[in-house]
């Protein structure tokens, strides 16, 4: 079976590659051994049977201050 974890490389992300060490973890910001850049194609290159989301923007000052940056990774990614 083939996992996808989203947003591996932040604090549950990480959590939950230990539990899926096998799976595939993805980077934005952050670049991590055995992590790939997170983009739209990543579904098509890994075709994953399953995908863990942990993609979230936690900082208040991003949410207070960039809606759209903040609607993007928690809303429209979803």
């Amino acid at each position: 079976m083939k996992v996808l974890v989203l947003g591996g490389s932040g604090i549950l992300g990480r959590e939950v590659l230990k539990v899926f060490p096998d799976a595939v973890g993805t980077y934005w910001h952050r670049r991590f051994d055995g992590g790939i850049k997170y983009a739209p194609a990543i579904f098509d290159q890994i075709r994953p049977d399953v995908c863990i989301n942990c993609i979230v923007e936690r900082s208040v000052d991003a949410c207070e201050y960039d809606w759209e940056s903040t609607k993007h990774a928690n809303i429209d990614l979803v």
